[in-house]
């Protein structure tokens, strides 16, 4: 698991994602769990969390929404954290 999660790391990092060209049909449709998402964003869970919670003084309303695996997991649709990615590197 470890070395998949680097892997995706490896090849993502520091590149603006092209979303038609270099992201396979597999990855569009992959569902990446929070230490996944975590380790793209730089972010710890914890934050990954207090992003999502409209209560929280750090909540970002263009955070991708989670989808519920089950009744204690939750994963991000790859695509979705990509586009967000993409939007974070436009904006700065």
């Amino acid at each position: 698991m470890t070395a998949q999660i680097t892997n995706t790391i490896d090849f993502y990092q520091g590149a603006a994602f092209e979303l038609n060209s270099s992201i396979t049909a597999f990855e569009r449709h992959r569902i990446l769990n929070i230490a996944e998402v975590s380790k793209l964003l730089g972010r710890s869970k914890s934050m990954l969390y207090l992003d999502m919670d409209p209560r929280s003084k750090y909540f970002k309303a263009d955070f991708p929404k989670p989808i519920k695996l089950s009744t204690r997991s939750i994963g991000w649709k790859a695509v979705d954290v990509y586009e967000y990615i993409n939007s974070l590197n436009q904006q700065g």
